[in-house]
């Protein structure tokens, strides 16, 4: 399966909220600040894949940073596995799609537009994890150049994606979590 990365011209863009004051943007900072703890988790990775790649490290090391990173302890604790309609989801991302977004719905169609995207995004970071713990397998079961290069492939794509995922979330929701009351 081919992941698209995401096409900044394509997402929709929330409308600009006037009148928004310092203490409303708090959430939307917070929410920046939650996002920078993954960002960690994600730099932890590939520190880790970095030294299996130079010799300092084993894929066995690898395999067990990748699977105890918060967001994929997460995605076993909360999500579920459901064919087609399947979602898993982190804890983050669950908090998100079902506290946070709900309380921004309704207020502008644009807005709920950018929701809807979120949302979207929140299903491929999931199968992007899924595809990284499965190549950190992969690598373990054969230490091989081949399974090297996937893995390799498969957390580039992911950190690609979530960067510009919660970049994109925290430019189009600043301002309108605090402006309609959604605390994060």
């Amino acid at each position: 399966m081919t992941v698209e990365l995401p096409d900044d011209s394509t997402r929709p863009m929330a409308p600009k909220l006037s009148g928004v004051s310092e203490s409303q943007r708090h959430s939307g900072r917070h929410l920046a600040m939650i996002h920078a703890m993954h960002l960690r988790e994600l730099s932890r990775v590939n520190q880790a894949m970095e030294q299996v790649f130079e010799g300092k490290g084993t894929a066995q090391t690898l395999l067990t940073t990748i699977s105890s990173m918060q967001m994929v302890a997460n995605m076993r604790r909360f999500g579920n596995l459901c064919g087609a309609a399947c979602e898993l989801l982190t804890a983050h991302h669950s908090i998100e799609d079902h506290y946070m977004f709900p309380g921004l719905l309704g207020h502008s169609a644009a807005l709920d537009k950018v929701v809807q995207r979120l949302k979207a995004e929140h299903l491929v970071i999931h199968d992007l994890l899924v595809r990284l713990e499965a190549a950190a397998v992969a690598l373990v079961t054969d230490s091989g150049k081949p399974n090297a290069t996937a893995l390799r492939e498969e957390y580039r794509r992911l950190e690609t994606f979530v960067n510009s995922h919660f970049g994109y979330e925290q430019s189009e929701l600043e301002e309108a979590l605090g402006f309609y009351g959604v605390q994060v």
